[in-house]
């Protein structure tokens, strides 16, 4: 099954901080934020093994995975 997540270099287990310099503090905003751009750059900073990293995305849009 895709994930939205897949071919944008963010790994299983990397902790996403901020969405174009706004905290994230739960999956909400992270869909929040993401969807806020329309399309538009995204700059995700996310940190992977205890090192912090940022990167620009185009085209991003996430919607929440069903988990049952």
């Amino acid at each position: 099954k895709h994930r939205e997540y897949e071919n944008t270099g963010i790994e299983e287990g990397d902790m996403i901080v901020e969405i174009n310099n706004k905290a994230i503090t739960c999956t909400a905003d992270l869909i929040k934020n993401v969807n806020k751009c329309e399309g538009k750059a995204v700059t995700v900073k996310y940190i992977r093994e205890g090192e912090e990293k940022t990167q620009v995305y185009y085209r991003l849009k996430l919607q929440r995975m069903n988990t049952n």
